[in-house]
């Protein structure tokens, strides 16, 4: 049996139905948690050792050319930070809405 759209018992649709407060704030953690995550990953990696030897930098010239490159490096880095700013701010975000 087909089931009609919009009918009166089947509640409101999705798109007008508020989310758990839990589940959002799970949700908003763990979002936090990505974005430090990736965020310290970017900052740190472009920098370490293994950034210019790897199996990518030994067999592709232009790659390595790449990966040894300042400014890239510093590009990489800086999408960490923003990554890291962006976790500062939904940090702040969910501590002001659970006050209010």
């Amino acid at each position: 049996m087909c089931r009609r759209a919009g009918r009166a018992d089947d509640g409101p649709p999705l798109s007008r139905r508020v989310p758990d407060p839990n589940m959002r704030r799970l949700l908003s953690i763990t979002y936090i948690v990505f974005c430090l995550d990736m965020g310290i990953f970017l900052f740190i990696l472009p920098w370490e050792p293994f950034w210019q030897k790897n199996y990518f930098s030994d067999h592709y010239p232009l790659v390595a050319a790449m990966a040894g490159n300042y400014f890239l490096r510093g590009a990489i880095s800086g999408l960490g930070v923003a990554d890291v700013w962006l976790a500062i701010h939904e940090i702040w975000r969910l501590f002001h809405r659970s006050a209010s």
